[in-house]
């Protein structure tokens, strides 16, 4: 269905046919298209759904992604199928979690606003942040917070720009049993990076999802001269995010996702986290990136090898870390690469366990992190990557390059900092890369 089809009939909302109202129940697209209604800065008006609307409206899938641009009606179809399943199936929860309050309530007006009261199944209960109709179905809205979600029985949960939700992991963790019980998430967004549960569900790593991508080319309601007026008063960064469906520009991420894809290889191909995947060859470097209590300690193990630089031993500890084990580990380490260099970061907090180490007779050499040392590791092995060097066997390393962007002050990144370290050393230090 296009935009410029006429509009259907609409037919009278108080006194329907029994047997088109068990076609509405059936068939969510036709009530949509006969019954719903858009809310618009010129007032109400029928919903006239573009194709991509008419996609989502008839995907039953019980997991599905939206990555979206801005101002393309998604918020308004989501709205509907809400109202949908709150007139027709009775006794359901519709659950909305958005970024802020405010947008949260705002998928409550659109739901309000997207069919006219029906007799027999009237809003008993109307508020900023809810909906109850007769037939004992809610539609409720929260703003994500650490506790979102929790408490609620939900036969449907949408999480509305998830990428942009603070406390996302909590919040996925909170619906999940909706699934599991035979009910739907819908999770929707624009791009904020890939620092975030967002970007893993639609890079695939967050199981299987039914995807929906909707880029502004796609909204008929926009066009080139819309887009030479509007384009130059955003920033690169924001245009990506708000139009571009952009992961990479809009969040400044260091490893684009075909690069981090190239230089993993799963499956077992090469050494990951089970030492009885390791290689034993000469010429090795290892550094060690040491995690306070609370953070993990990873220890990686680089290695020339038919002309490129793999990973050929890779171990990450989970906190808490106790230094007798850490030095249990990097001894073995050592043991198993006699001839080669061994690092470790020196950052304050290791500084005595170094010290304790070279007591102990370890060959042990330390490496000074500062703001400028950390940007030319990193450099090193976005070199490495493009250069078609490097290659690693760790799931645990794919994600981290996957999400790491340039602002990491809230990323994991104990096995970027490891395997970067080792990768800055082995190519002899001093790497620059321009960009």
């Amino acid at each position: 269905m296009t935009l410029n089809q006429s509009p259907l009939p609409i037919l009278t909302p108080n006194a329907p046919a029994m047997h088109t109202s068990r076609l509405y129940s059936a068939d969510r697209f036709l009530w949509a298209v006969e019954q719903g209604l858009a809310l618009h800065p010129a007032g109400t008006r029928p919903f006239r759904p573009y194709s991509y609307q008419e996609k989502l409206l008839e995907d039953k899938s019980s997991r599905r992604l939206i990555l979206k641009a801005r101002q393309t009606g998604i918020s308004q179809t989501v709205a509907i199928e809400a109202r949908h399943e709150a007139e027709y199936m009775p006794g359901s929860t519709i659950l909305v979690i958005s970024r802020t309050e405010k947008l949260a309530g705002d998928l409550v007006r659109y739901a309000r606003g997207s069919a006219p009261e029906r007799r027999g199944n009237r809003i008993v209960r109307d508020s900023v942040l809810g909906l109850q109709f007769e037939n004992g179905s809610r539609i409720i809205a929260e703003a994500a917070t650490k506790s979102a979600g929790r408490g609620y029985a939900a036969t449907s949960v949408y999480l509305d720009e998830f990428a942009f939700h603070e406390y996302d992991a909590e919040v996925f963790r909170a619906v999940q049993p909706t699934v599991s019980t035979g009910g739907r998430i819908t999770v929707l967004s624009t791009p904020n990076g890939r620092a975030n549960l967002f970007y893993l569900m639609w890079s695939g790593q967050m199981g299987v999802w039914s995807k929906h991508l909707i880029h502004w080319r796609d909204c008929p309601a926009y066009d080139e001269a819309w887009y030479a007026r509007m384009h130059p008063t955003y920033t690169r960064r924001d245009w990506a995010s708000e139009y571009e469906c952009d992961f990479v520009e809009s969040g400044g991420g260091v490893f684009p996702s075909e690069l981090c894809e190239r230089v993993y290889v799963g499956g077992g191909g090469l050494p990951n986290g089970d030492p009885g995947s390791w290689v034993m060859v000469e010429g090795s470097t290892t550094y060690w990136d040491l995690g306070a209590r609370q953070d993990a300690t990873v220890g990686v193990t680089v290695a020339p090898v038919a002309g490129k630089l793999p990973i050929v031993a890779f171990a990450r500890y989970e906190a808490p870390n106790e230094w007798p084990d850490m030095e249990r580990a990097i001894a073995e380490r050592c043991a198993l690469y006699p001839d080669g260099r061994h690092f470790v970061e020196s950052n304050g907090i290791g500084d005595p366990f170094i010290s304790h180490l070279r007591e102990q007779g370890l060959p042990i050499e330390e490496f000074l992190v500062t703001h400028r040392s950390k940007q030319d590791i990193i450099r090193a092995l976005v070199l490495a990557s493009e250069q078609d060097r490097f290659r690693h066997g760790s799931s645990e390393l794919y994600s981290e390059m996957l999400r790491y962007q340039t602002d990491d002050a809230k990323i994991v990144q104990d096995c970027i900092m490891a395997t970067s370290g080792a990768v800055y050393l082995a190519d002899g230090a001093g790497v620059l890369l321009y960009i």
